[in-house]
């Protein structure tokens, strides 16, 4: 699993892309799928019982959704492989919503679901390497998005949303400033 979570982060720069602040501005920074470490916990050692193991592996599920990114030093992707039993094992994944949303994490699971069945039947990589990455199609749109093409779209989602609550009571990990 080690090898496809690597293969899944060579594949998506967005998965291995931290932010950092320079002059008031966020930069993107790629960084190295091969510094990204899968933690591995295995349950069995420590818990003897079902009931104390799936305790635990909740207890894992919520530090890993329920723990800050830190754009400027995480990666926005986060999982931890945990043994449940001696031949089972659950693989828990927390993307941030910055490298994705719910299309992208059915992406990034089917991708896993592959690369996992051809690496552990000894196959090669069966994806074909991406064309685009998120940061070209980011570029692309930030350079069609100018002009009268800027003005366009900007009128039309200020007439779109004309009316709309100025501030929606979302639940948040921190008070709004």
């Amino acid at each position: 699993i080690q090898k496809t979570f690597h293969t899944i982060l060579e594949r998506h720069e967005v998965l291995r892309t931290c932010y950092e602040e320079r002059d008031g501005v966020a930069v993107q920074v790629i960084g190295e799928a091969s510094d990204f470490g899968l933690p591995f916990t295995d349950l069995t050692i420590t818990y003897d019982s079902d009931a104390c193991r799936e305790a635990a592996l909740m207890k894992i599920e919520e530090n890993i959704t329920l723990t800050a990114f830190d754009l400027e030093k995480d990666f926005p992707i986060r999982a931890d492989l945990v043994r449940i039993s001696a031949d089972a094992h659950q693989l828990l994944v927390c993307m941030h919503h910055i490298a994705g949303d719910g299309w992208s994490e059915r992406i990034i699971k089917n991708e896993i679901d592959a690369l996992y069945e051809a690496y552990s039947q000894g196959d090669e990589n069966p994806l074909n390497p991406l064309p685009l990455q998120y940061a070209d199609y980011a570029h692309w749109q930030r350079s069609t998005l100018s002009g009268d093409t800027l003005v366009a779209q900007l009128a039309y989602w200020k007439q779109h949303l004309d009316g709309a609550p100025t501030l929606l009571q979302l639940p948040t990990d921190r008070p709004r400033p």
